[in-house]
């Protein structure tokens, strides 16, 4: 099975498990610290195991790098999967319709094929190298906007300079905080936002 179709099934048990706890308070518990330094949550670590069921009967790369569980060797023939099993994790226990789970294939240091489904709309988008990319099977291309004064982007920052806040949104037209940065990059790359600005510099 391809790259793509297998993150759909994986995409689809994600978005079935979780759907129970989107919006409860259990869905915001702290169960550990992830691997990224930040707490990770128990709607975080549903949707993790899912991936990790997965990946272990149906190995899709020889090294996974999860946002929760870190590096994860799989056993597969090559290549390195990188995952963040809910982006908008805030989002996602708030109950607030804009989170998604994210993964991109690499080998040889270079991101061969990427996928992000919308966990609450239903929306994916995909690309593979050298083919482009597309939402639900149609091709995608980004804004045509140029200038900052007729632009609108999302930002992303949580204890950030509020100067370097100030000066940016003086020069563009209207600003999103939005939410989930996977989502936001990919709505930037289908036009509906012209730019994604990661105020912690971290992207």
């Amino acid at each position: 099975m391809d790259f793509q179709s297998t993150c759909d099934l994986i995409a689809r048990a994600v978005a079935d498990a979780i759907a129970p706890l989107a919006g409860t308070p259990d869905a915001g518990r702290n169960i550990r610290m992830g691997a990224d330094g930040t707490p990770s949550k128990y709607i975080d670590l549903v949707a993790e195991d899912c991936v990790l069921e997965y990946l272990e009967e149906y190995p899709l790369c020889r090294t996974l790098v999860s946002e929760e569980a870190g590096r994860v060797e799989m056993g597969g023939e090559a290549g390195t999967l990188f995952l963040d099993p809910v982006d908008g994790t805030y989002n996602a226990v708030a109950g607030i319709p804009f989170y998604a789970i994210s993964l991109a294939y690499a080998e040889g240091g270079r991101v061969k094929e990427a996928f992000v489904r919308d966990l609450a709309g239903g929306e994916t988008f995909s690309a593979t190298e050298g083919k482009g990319a597309f939402l639900d099977g149609t091709r995608i291309a980004v804004s045509t906007t140029t200038s900052l004064d007729a632009s609108a982007l999302s930002v992303y920052g949580r204890k950030f300079d509020p100067g370097r806040a100030m000066q940016l949104g003086q020069k563009i037209r209207r600003w999103r905080l939005l939410g989930a940065s996977a989502l936001e990059l990919a709505y930037t790359g289908c036009g509906r936002i012209d730019g994604f600005v990661d105020l912690r510099g971290t992207l």
